[in-house]
């Protein structure tokens, strides 16, 4: 039952409850009047007006009193997602991941779910593999900035390459059609840029914003030679603004995926999800905090990756 039939719902009991109170004893009141002869001499000639009168006033008393009771109903906050997985890379060059993808897909499933809280289809952006191009994934972030209201939850995602390009120095996150080692030529999303979305959505617009990335991949990148991956990791992890943020390693480590977890996923994505479904839930409230989710993460994940370090 929603806000709105709760409110229906109490208003029609204040109605039959207080009304039926009050008239009655109005009702009375004008019996012992009539009988009496207590009010002026004509008044039992007309005894039908003073009782429509005094059933007028029961109404208007009932309703002042109920309509003062009601309190205005707060807008709902909304959340909004967008959620990015990239295994394929259109480029060759660039290192093909395994189940990134699908670490993405599962994520939106858990949202539309009851424990992750029944969030509507249209309010989620999912972009994997051939869909994930830099322009789909500017796209969806624009959305997700012009839609959100004070109040809202926004979600960003993202599993995939992370690097840094060794031209500029700049650190971006590699979009489907990113190009070999030219990351600012085209294929390129700048983690600066992610900063900047994020800054306006958490402190000009009051969003609450939750980044997720698992963006320290191994493999053949443009940046290997100058730790562009991990330089990558470690300006993810700066605090840009007010936002929250959830990373699948430290900054000097990798992130491992394999068919040991779940048949096919990312170590940290698998522990993420059961995390969230409830298995984080250390204190049994049914409620499932951020820090319940990091001790939980900091548990699992490098006990299931030792002897490789790979720490939440």
């Amino acid at each position: 039952m929603n806000d709105y039939e709760n409110l229906l719902g109490w208003y029609s009991d204040g109605i039959n409850n207080q009304f039926r109170a009050k008239y009655r004893l109005l009702w009375k009141v004008l019996t012992l009047f009539e009988k009496s002869n207590c009010m002026m001499n004509n008044l039992s000639a007309k005894p039908r007006v003073w009782r429509v009168f005094c059933v007028c006033l029961a109404w208007s008393l009932t309703f002042t009193s109920i309509f003062a009771q009601i309190k205005p109903i707060q807008p709902k906050s909304v959340t909004r997602a967008v959620i990015v997985g990239i295994s394929d890379y259109r480029n060759d060059l660039i290192t093909d991941l395994r189940f990134a993808d699908r670490d993405a897909q599962i994520f939106a499933d858990f949202l539309a779910s009851a424990a992750g809280g029944n969030v509507p289809t249209e309010n989620v952006k999912v972009l994997t593999n051939e869909k994930a191009t830099l322009g789909q994934i500017v796209s969806a972030l624009t959305w997700l900035k012009d839609e959100s209201k004070a109040g809202d939850k926004a979600i960003i995602y993202f599993s995939g390459h992370g690097d840094m390009e060794t031209l500029t120095g700049l650190s971006f996150l590699l979009a489907h059609d990113a190009s070999a080692n030219a990351y600012s030529g085209g294929g390129g999303f700048p983690v600066f840029s992610l900063q900047a979305v994020i800054s306006i959505l958490s402190t000009q617009k009051n969003v609450q914003v939750l980044l997720i990335t698992d963006a320290c991949r191994a493999g053949k990148l443009a940046g290997n030679e100058v730790n562009g991956v991990q330089a990558t990791a470690k300006i993810l992890s700066d605090q840009f603004a007010n936002e929250v943020k959830v990373l699948s390693c430290q900054p000097n480590e990798f992130s491992l995926e394999s068919t040991a977890w779940g048949g096919g996923r990312g170590v940290f994505s698998y522990y993420l999800i059961d995390g969230l479904k409830g298995l984080a839930d250390n204190n049994q409230d049914q409620v499932v905090t951020l820090l319940e989710l990091s001790r939980y993460l900091e548990d699992q994940v490098p006990t299931a990756t030792a002897p490789h370090s790979q720490i939440p």
